[in-house]
């Protein structure tokens, strides 16, 4: 890489000040050395000189001790008497002190150019070891080169270890025999433990909580309804998918997401979320053992777990004929109950069988107007039995239930069909919205007697006991098998395919859950910085923040409270007419638009909000509306950190080092690299300035003289009014300079300035090596 040597000392060149191919400025500057040289050789000069060095120079008016900083000695010079000898003598030593603040001004425009060709070296593309790990084979000591070409030291082999390939940093080394010389040592830190790496040079922007939002399935665990072990999402609502439950988790910063009470209509389930593990396993993995469905030692029937029914069968009977009364044997074969009063249905008859114990039952007497019978019941079948007709169809049909009635002159017969068989199996339920019908308003209560009791009863087919034990479980019927095992046989998790793939998802109190590959910071999200070439990141404030005009959309997304935290609502509106108001106000950082307020018209409400609406733990999902958030744009930082904007998650933001808060003053890069140089030379600039002033003073002075002191003197008025015109010129080109904002930094702008450097080497030399001899001539009043 090419380096530029750019000394410029007018006493090394031999130049001829008439040569046309010579800026203005040099030639003056030629002009002004020879006129230097002709005072310092003028005979009448030195004899004044010498008579002065005999004489108590203490004293001489506005002659006193000089100081290594600016002059003050002619400080009001016009209001004194010094003689034309002594304004010689006092504009010979500011001429000298004139010559050393050149002599420095090169001295730092040097190093102004050597720190300019370090730093474009360092972080030129041909600069190899840019965002890699070089060991030195010198001293074996391992440095990360940051994108910025700073080198920072591993400050051991068990923090090497310990770093790399993690947060962005490179997970192998390259050995070198040492350091180039555009490699910055002076600047960087020491490595540390968990520090994130890469984006140096550029302004960065918090995007997504996460960036790695892989999942793992790590089971299947029981929780429970009074005491959830994990957090609820919008408030335990079955309105989750395997995804959906997923960014909540992602969202709210959690590693630990849960799928759970899955509804299999609409394959959407509660969702859970934490980061705690060992509270969300507290209850342990679900396994056989814990099959809810399990038999009650005090009765041998099985009974249901939370939210999960033993279903049986009712007991029925099977109808077997009809028998003539006139034929019934003495004793009677079947017994008749309350004295035979016509109160009884087929259902309540059946369930007097079984409690007598008695496994048939007649129905005789039918009143058309009751729907109501006798009932007769027995266990001797040969008597039963005996001259029926079970074809016969001298039967009433009851009008309600359909079954078979026998008049005053028969009997319908019917046998009760046994109990074991009756056990339909484990199916899941849901507690919003129970597959069968709670009895006893939900009391538990029930044993598997009391509530086959209440199906029989009630004519229901199917019984189900859930939640408890013998006399303490929860009762539900139905007349429809398929309704009851809607929600499936029991399994504590199923697969489930949705959102494209196929996911576990719990029953009832029962959590699949599922763990991310990392969990974020959401509250760091909307957070924009800058990161140094030392992995420094220092934060926008938000003074420097606002929303810009483009929108990320989140369909299907509300935000939670949303009425506490709109700062203004447009009801019956449109999509548009919310994007127009809200960016008419930095004050709206984006909105939510409720597409179901006005179906009728297609118009809606919009509610617009602030910086909350930037904070992703507070996105719920909402199928009735949509969420916009207004991309964000930086403002007011100096024109060497107006850099482009790369997007980064919100554990790269909490990795970095953190440094001070970016301002209006702060410098980035090149700027930053070399404002040392600038200051001092804008100080050099000042004293060169004011110098010149004084040298100003003392030629208005002499110019003032009579021609005959002039003449004693050697003075020529002429050359004293170029000599004017000359140093009045300096300092206008250095004021000019000042007032042209930064000359160095707007020319040599970070990122252009690298973009030239790669593709115009030449132009680019050319343009710095002419804007610092520019900046050298013009101080020294060329």
């Amino acid at each position: 890489m090419e380096n530029i040597n750019n000394d410029f000392n007018l006493e090394n060149m031999n130049i001829n000040s008439n040569d046309n191919n010579l800026s203005a400025t040099l030639k003056q500057g030629i002009q002004f050395k020879k006129y230097q040289h002709k005072i310092v050789t003028n005979k009448q000069t030195e004899e004044i000189a010498f008579d002065l060095e005999k004489s108590d120079t203490s004293h001489v008016t506005g002659f006193n001790k000089l100081s290594d900083g600016p002059s003050n000695i002619i400080e009001g010079f016009e209001g004194q008497t010094s003689t034309p000898v002594d304004q010689m003598v006092q504009l010979g030593i500011l001429q000298s002190q004139y010559n050393e603040l050149v002599r420095q001004l090169n001295t730092e425009k040097q190093n102004l150019i050597t720190g300019t060709n370090n730093y474009i070296d360092g972080i030129s593309t041909t600069n190899p070891y840019l965002g890699k790990n070089i060991t030195t084979k010198s001293d074996g000591k391992s440095y990360y080169i940051t994108g910025e070409g700073v080198a920072k030291l591993y400050p051991s082999s068990t923090i090497y270890n310990e770093i790399i390939g993690k947060n962005n940093c490179p997970k192998t080394t390259e050995e070198i025999d040492s350091i180039p010389s555009y490699i910055n040592t002076t600047n960087g830190t020491p490595m540390v433990v968990g520090q994130q790496c890469g984006k140096e040079g550029k302004n960065v922007f918090v995007k997504n909580v996460i960036t790695d939002t892989g999942d793992t399935y790590i089971g299947c665990y029981n929780d429970s309804l009074e005491s959830p072990a994990m957090t609820s999402v919008n408030n335990g609502s079955q309105d989750f998918t395997f995804q959906t439950c997923k960014q909540a988790a992602i969202d709210t910063g959690n590693l630990y997401f849960g799928l759970q009470n899955l509804n299999p209509t609409t394959k959407k389930s509660s969702c859970f979320v934490s980061n705690d593990y060992d509270k969300t396993t507290q209850y342990k993995k679900s396994t056989p053992d814990t099959i809810p469905c399990q038999p009650d030692s005090s009765d041998n029937y099985i009974y249901g777990g939370k939210s999960v029914n033993a279903i049986y069968k009712t007991p029925d009977a099977t109808y077997l004929g009809l028998f003539p009364k006139n034929k019934e044997s003495r004793p009677p074969a079947m017994k008749l109950l309350n004295s035979g009063t016509q109160t009884f249905t087929y259902n309540t008859c059946k369930l007097a069988a079984k409690n007598a114990n008695m496994k048939y039952f007649g129905l005789e007497n039918f009143n058309k107007k009751t729907n109501k019978s006798s009932c007769s019941v027995g266990n001797d079948i040969s008597k039963i039995l005996y001259n029926i007709d079970a074809g016969s169809t001298s039967y009433i049909t009851g009008p309600i239930d359909k079954k078979k009635y026998g008049n005053n002159t028969n009997r319908t017969v019917y046998q009760v069909d046994s109990e074991k068989s009756y056990y339909n199996g484990c199916y899941n339920d849901n507690k919003t919205s129970p597959a069968m019908t709670p009895v006893g308003e939900g009391a538990s209560t029930y044993s598997y007697y009391t509530c086959q009791e209440e199906a029989i009863k009630s004519g229901k087919k199917y019984f189900a006991l859930q939640g408890g034990k013998n006399g303490t479980s929860k009762c539900f019927v139905s007349d429809d098998l398929t309704t009851a095992q809607k929600y499936g046989p029991y399994q504590a998790c199923m697969d489930v395919n949705s959102d494209g793939g196929t996911y576990k998802y719990g029953a009832n109190e029962i959590n699949a859950l599922y763990k991310m590959n990392s969990a974020g910071v959401p509250s760091n999200v909307g957070k924009m910085g800058y990161v140094d070439g030392n992995d420094t990141l220092m934060e926008y404030p938000s003074t420097m923040i606002s929303p810009g005009t483009n929108y990320t959309k989140y369909d299907g997304y509300d935000i939670i409270n949303k009425n506490l935290k709109t700062i203004k609502t447009i009801s019956n509106t449109t999509f548009t007419a919310c994007i127009d108001e809200c960016n008419k106000s930095n004050e709206y950082y984006g909105f939510v638009f409720d597409n179901s307020t006005n179906p009728s018209n297609g118009n809606g409400t919009g509610y617009l909000m602030g910086p909350d609406i930037l904070n992703p733990s507070l996105k719920v999902h909402n199928p009735n509306t949509n969420l916009y958030i207004r991309d964000l744009k930086m403002n007011g930082m100096d024109a060497s950190c107006n850099r482009s904007i790369e997007s980064i998650d919100s554990n790269q933001w909490k990795n970095y080092s953190k440094g001070a808060n970016m301002t209006s003053q702060t410098k980035c890069s090149l700027t930053k690299a070399i404002s040392g140089q600038n200051n001092k030379i804008m100080e050099l600039q000042n004293k060169i300035t004011q110098v010149g002033g004084e040298i100003i003073i003392i030629l208005n002075n002499l110019k003032k003289q009579t021609d005959d002191v002039k003449s004693k003197i050697g003075i020529n008025s002429d050359k004293i009014d170029s000599d004017l015109v000359m140093y009045n010129k300096t300092i206008n080109d250095i004021q000019n300079y000042k007032n042209s904002e930064d000359n160095m930094n707007n020319i040599v702008k970070d990122t252009n300035l690298l973009v030239l450097y790669q593709n115009y080497n030449y132009m680019f030399w050319s343009i710095l090596a002419i804007s610092t001899m520019i900046i050298s001539m013009k101080v020294m009043g060329k």
